[in-house]
């Protein structure tokens, strides 16, 4: 590593590991107060030969969810297949990235510009970016233009789906970032009332699934705080009771393209 993390060599394609569940992730979320937002996932596995897509967008009239878990690993950050294609670029390392999907229920050309300092971990190495986030979302029929936040990740490492902690990643009402980690929603010190999720199963190193789920909704900080964000982790009932199985939460349409 160098002596600042992340500088810009961390911002594209890294080394691989030699574990085969080595794997190297690139996340964007982006969302105003409440919807519309959305978030896209490619998630790299080199030594498996093996990629996958997870994308979703949200409105206030409608929902999709884009999985492709079966994906050729690409030599850069574009990735296709039947009635799917993404392209994620760094325009300006640190500074500037786009990403845009096309698929048949979800599009997306947004770009996300870094408007402050990364929370970021050496080791294992990863770091999130907050953005302002401003372009095009299609969902469904309904195509609007963004104007909003958001964070964009990147992390690579020995990645064990079945060991995932949970994480949020937000912004206050009164502009500030919201972020916590830990083993489980209920060791967080921000709760969420979700308003849209979705979830996708990734396979833990026995081939056993494990479904992960995403969440956008409003926060709660343990200091008296409040905003919107996403929650990522492992599919557990939210805090309010409301489990993978609510019609009024999870996507409304899918395109499972793998």
């Amino acid at each position: 590593m160098t002596a600042r993390f992340p500088a810009a060599e961390h911002e594209g394609r890294q080394r691989p590991g030699l574990q085969e569940s080595w794997c190297e992730a690139f996340s964007f979320e982006f969302n105003g107060s409440g919807p519309p937002g959305g978030f896209l996932t490619l998630v790299l596995r080199p030594n498996l030969g093996q990629a996958w897509l997870w994308a979703f967008g949200v409105t206030a009239d409608d929902q999709a969810t884009v999985a492709d878990l079966d994906l050729q690993v690409p030599d850069g950050l574009t990735v296709s297949s039947d009635g799917l294609e993404a392209e994620l670029a760094c325009e300006q390392p640190l500074l500037e990235w786009t990403v845009r999907l096309e698929s048949p229920s979800l599009a997306m050309d947004l770009r996300f510009e870094t408007t402050g300092d990364a929370d970021a971990t050496p080791e294992p190495p990863s770091y999130a970016l907050p953005c302002r986030v401003r372009g095009r979302l299609r969902v469904g029929a309904q195509e609007i233009d963004f104007d909003g936040w958001g964070w964009r990740g990147h992390l690579w490492t020995d990645v064990d789906w079945s060991n995932l902690g949970t994480r949020v990643l937000g912004r206050s009402d009164d502009g500030d970032r919201v972020l916590a980690m830990g083993a489980g929603r209920d060791t967080l010190d921000v709760t969420i009332e979700p308003v849209a999720s979705t979830t996708v199963e990734a396979a833990a190193p026995d081939g056993s699934p494990v479904p992960i789920r995403r969440e956008l909704g409003r926060l709660r900080t343990g200091d008296g705080r409040s905003g919107w964000g996403w929650l990522a982790g492992p599919d557990q009932p939210s805090q309010d009771g409301a489990s993978q199985d609510s019609a009024s939460q999870d996507s409304a349409s899918q395109d499972n393209v793998n």
